[in-house]
């Protein structure tokens, strides 16, 4: 199996759920909250957009899908 047939069968959200990763804000279909890839404090640092499949850490100016 190849990353995109994986990309594919998953979402963002399937993988929150695997790793028990909870307590993001959500409005409408984006999630926002600290960033638990660094630990970080920053209420703000993560956004995540479930429509996208597209995550971003403003702390550590990293991101993905």
């Amino acid at each position: 199996m190849d990353v995109q047939e994986i990309k594919s069968r998953l979402s963002l959200q399937d993988l929150l759920d695997y790793y028990g990763i909870n307590g993001l804000r959500q409005k409408g279909n984006r999630l926002s909250g600290s960033c638990p890839i660094h630990n970080g404090d920053n209420p703000n640092a993560l956004h995540i957009s479930l429509d996208k499949n597209l995550w971003h850490c403003f702390t550590r100016n990293h991101g993905g899908d």
